[in-house]
């Protein structure tokens, strides 16, 4: 498709660049190696002034596929004025046979006419028969020249019958052919190309391609993620991006011959709403494109979290209220990706083209799902089909009724369904006061059929946002903080699905536990709607959770719960942050912790609900957001309070302390009981209680290694590939300091700490564990690597100021992992949480070093760290000590406090501004 190129001279004038080349012919030899270092010289300065120039109009108007248009006229321009170089001064047939015959294909992006400015460029150099020598050398020389020319190529050499054979074997390169354009050379040999691969190719294989693009297209998603909803999307390559709205054209074109989107609207497969839509998202994902490479120097489709920063401040984004611009920016995208999502379903309906084979269901009993709705919805491409819009729409609760049947008997909705209802949306607000509506609402949420499928369906419709306000406004909201992989609405929707996994018993593996509780709940529609609503207040200032109970106050109401369950789900959605809180932030070995927690949560109803909630929000944060570790620490917190809410708490510590000790002695079956004895006479109750029997297992096998010694130091590595993750035990003699040269020795080593536990024996041995991983977030695993580690905690333990030592002598440096995105640092002194502790906590952004930067300060400050819980949610690192002083009391001193806050700010702060507030929180006893 030709593009219309506006004061193509000021990009690059090839006119007068083939005058000067020409020039130099009349007084050198072209073939030297001095004319080709001139010609070289004079070709590279008009593509930095054509690059200058196309940035300067992108950066005008900030229109990123008209600048890659440009992009692909200046390439143009080259290969025309190389390719006349070639045939006309340095390698001039004199003589041509019918073999020396040369064409220039522009082919893929570059065929398209759309090159970003570091993309390669892919080049097919089409030939009539066997290469001959002329061609060779023509070749060689554009390619070489390019090459000299700092372009990245991707280039083929074939004849007419080898692209059409490779167009039949091969999807890629038939979409490539398909896209070909021509550049320069022997004309004819394009259109026979065109020809032969019309009539062999696009006439016979339709079908073919279509299905093998979809196919093609599904593997994509796979790969970079099956959720338009992703935090940090690849431009090019994720759901509802920019190799999407390709998609749509390269089906349309091979089908149909479009050439042209305006052909779509002719054809009656888009509507001009429709049309304007597709431009935009093109435009929109090309602009966002041109930043990502120029910011980045080089080829970039990865949408991170600081380029999204730079990016909406180019795109002018402003804050509005309490969402930032970078926030705004990323609603855009999502949005823009739901809408390509749509464009592609309705895209695919009008082709009349149906992914599905079969929908599951006889025509029998087909039939019978629609006998009594067969006035207005059908069977059709085996999807629910709408029969008549206007009979359809005359009864605004018909939506949701087609909801529902869909998932009750779990048939898709057909594309031209979607698309009736998209433009119907407008009809959503009356069904808001509609009793059957709101009632048929809460069946879909709380059905045991897949309540996940059916919303995300009801989502990206934009159904669900019309007929919930509330929800509509954490559409697209996304959570800027390199923890949560997903916007809000979808987070929510997986979490949901996760919930109802664990109910079915799909996921007893990670979960047989909260499995059991969920089958006893006795309130499944609170619990679903807990859910639900638990970050429906995302986005606005504010607690969340607070604003978040009175939305559900209202909402439940409108939905027809009765007065217990609407104050059952609003204290849910209020607290549903206490669970994890508790269990990854406190001692669950401190009795006040419990008891303190118990207060709150009241009654047993409760805590299953706020358990199995609080499981479903952390593992729907990411793929590796859950584990062992962290289900171990929920479950010990969930026994203990349950303990005490039914008044057997501490009858039930000693049980479960003998449970926990139980389950490690039938896992170690080969121990004799004297080394049993050994080891279990080593330990306080709290080991036994906060510590997952994986990490007993690997410990003990640590300790029995020494024969449970006393003085003897022992270091060992447990690789965990499935996490990604490496733990390392150290069984040392406790001395003063010892967890913080610990920590400074880790991060000497090049590894960073993710997680950290504390414990210390009845004969004074600490026994530490750090999870640990490499710089680039995998198993700290290299064998060299370990060995290093292990001589610098040596090393640290043998003298206790070496670790300090190192950092000065190394000047290593400690700063902020990913400092754009800045945390202000909060600390928390609390003298209420434990009856013997002081409880520390620190809010920061995470970076390499911090844990050591925190514990030489508190071990400075002459404080004995007895427990600590290492947290980190993406760049923020949440990290809380349990704390004595050297007299293993409280710190209550008011002046004391506000020193350790100061000195603990100071070290952490030091390389950031100065003069930041001091944040903080004191709370003394």
């Amino acid at each position: 498709m030709s593009k219309i190129i506006l004061d193509q001279r000021s990009i690059i004038n090839r006119k007068a660049l083939v005058s000067r080349i020409s020039s130099i012919s009349l007084e050198k030899n072209l073939k030297d190696s001095s004319s080709q270092k001139l010609i070289h010289n004079i070709i590279s300065e008009d593509i930095k002034s054509g690059k200058l120039e196309i940035k300067r109009r992108f950066e005008e108007n900030q229109n990123g596929l008209n600048a890659a248009n440009l992009n692909s006229f200046m390439i143009d321009q080259i290969l025309r004025t190389l390719f006349e170089i070639a045939t006309l001064h340095i390698y001039r047939a004199t003589n041509p046979t019918k073999s020396e015959k040369l064409v220039i294909v522009a082919i893929g992006g570059y065929g398209r006419s759309e090159i970003a400015p570091f993309s390669d460029i892919d080049l097919l150099f089409l030939h009539p028969y066997k290469l001959t020598v002329w061609g060779e050398q023509v070749i060689e020389y554009i390619l070489y020249t390019l090459w000299d020319l700092g372009f990245k190529l991707g280039y083929s050499v074939r004849t007419i019958e080898e692209c059409i054979k490779m167009s039949k074997d091969d999807i890629v390169t038939n979409t490539s052919i398909l896209e070909a354009r021509y550049v320069c050379g022997n004309r004819e040999l394009y259109k026979k190309l065109q020809e032969k691969y019309y009539k062999e190719i696009i006439c016979n294989h339709k079908v073919d391609f279509l299905t093998l693009k979809l196919k093609e297209r599904d593997l994509r998603y796979k790969k970079f993620g099956e959720s338009r909803y992703l935090v940090e999307p690849n431009i090019k390559e994720s759901k509802g991006a920019l190799r999407d709205i390709q998609t749509i054209f390269w089906i349309g074109k091979y089908t149909n011959n479009f050439t042209n989107i305006n052909q779509y609207l002719n054809f009656k497969i888009f509507t001009k709403n429709e049309i304007n839509k597709y431009r935009k998202s093109e435009i929109f994902y090309w602009t966002i494109r041109f930043w990502l490479h120029y910011l980045a120097g080089r080829s970039e489709d990865r949408l991170t979290f600081d380029h999204q920063i730079e990016i909406s401040k180019k795109l002018n984004f402003r804050k509005k209220g309490s969402t930032t611009a970078v926030e705004r920016f990323m609603k855009k995208y999502y949005l823009t990706a739901n809408e390509v999502g749509s464009l592609s379903r309705i895209f695919l309906s009008n082709i009349n083209f149906s992914e599905d084979v079969n929908s599951g269901l006889s025509p029998k009993k087909m039939s019978l799902v629609l006998k009594k709705d067969s006035d207005i919805i059908r069977e059709y491409q085996n999807k629910l089909s709408i029969i008549d819009e206007k009979v359809f729409f005359n009864k605004s609760i018909n939506v949701i009724k087609l909801f529902a049947i869909a998932q009750s008997y779990d048939i898709d909705v057909h594309p031209k369904s979607i698309t009736a209802i998209i433009r119907n949306l407008y009809r959503v607000p009356k069904l808001r006061g509609d009793t059957e509506a709101n009632s048929l609402f809460l069946e879909i949420l709380a059905s045991k059929k897949n309540p996940e499928k059916i919303l995300r369906k009801m989502n990206e419709s934009g159904f669900l946002g019309r007929f919930i306000p509330e929800f509509g406004k954490i559409v697209a909201q996304t959570q800027h903080d390199m923890y949560h992989l997903y916007t809000v609405d979808e987070h929510t929707i997986r979490a949901i699905g996760i919930m109802n996994k664990i109910e079915s018993g799909e996921l007893n593996n990670e979960h047989n536990f909260a499995s059991i509780i969920a089958k006893k709940i006795n309130s499944r529609r609170v619990l679903y709607l807990a859910i639900f609503l638990h970050d429906i207040a995302k986005g606005q200032p504010g607690d969340h959770s607070k604003i978040g109970e009175k939305i559900a106050l209202n909402l439940c109401y409108r939905l027809g719960l009765d007065e217990e369950e609407v104050k059952a789900v609003a204290w849910l959605v209020r607290w549903h942050l206490l669970m994890s809180h508790t269990a990854f932030k406190r001692d669950l070995g401190d009795m006040k912790t419990i008891q303190d927690f118990s207060k709150l949560v009241v009654n047993k109803d409760r805590l299953d609900m706020l358990f199995l909630l609080t499981i479903s929000d952390i593992s729907a944060v990411g793929p590796n957001t859950w584990n062992a570790w962290k289900g171990q620490l929920l479950g010990n917190l969930y026994n203990s309070a349950n303990a005490l809410i039914e008044g057997s708490f501490d009858k039930t510590i000693e049980e479960r302390t003998i449970l926990s000790i139980k389950k490690l002695e039938k896992s170690l079956k080969t121990w004799s009981n004297a080394d049993f004895s050994n080891f279990i006479s080593l330990h306080h109750d709290s080991y036994w209680l906060s510590t997952d029997l994986q990490s007993q297992i690997r410990q003990a096998e640590v300790v029995k290694s020494q024969n449970f010694s006393n003085n003897k130091l022992k270091i060992k590595a447990y690789i965990d590939t499935i996490n990604a993750v490496t733990e390392i035990i150290v069984y040392s003699p406790d001395q003063p300091g010892l967890f913080s040269s610990l920590a400074g020795s880790i991060t000497l080593a090049g590894a960073v700490v993710l997680d950290a536990k504390v414990s210390t024996t009845k004969h004074g041995m600490a026994l530490d564990s750090f999870w640990i991983q490499n710089s680039l977030n995998l198993p700290y695993s290299d064998s060299f690597d370990l060995k290093k580690l292990f001589n610098f905690i040596n090393n640290a333990i043998k003298d206790s100021s070496w670790v300090f030592k190192e950092y000065e002598n190394k000047k290593i440096n400690i700063s902020p992992i990913k400092n754009y995105l800045e945390i202000e640092t909060n600390i928390s002194f609390n003298n209420n949480i434990s009856n013997v502790y002081s409880v520390i906590e620190i809010t920061t952004n995470d970076k390499r070093g911090l844990l050591y930067e925190i514990t030489e300060t508190l071990s400075v400050l002459g404080l004995q760290i007895s427990s600590s819980h290492i947290s980190t949610y993406g760049k923020r690192a949440v990290d809380v000590f349990y704390v004595k002083d050297l007299f293993g009391l409280k710190v209550t001193n008011k002046r004391k406090i506000d020193y350790i806050i100061r000195e603990l700010k100071r070290r952490i702060d030091k390389e950031k501004n100065n003069s930041s507030s001091l944040k903080s929180k004191i709370i003394a006893a």
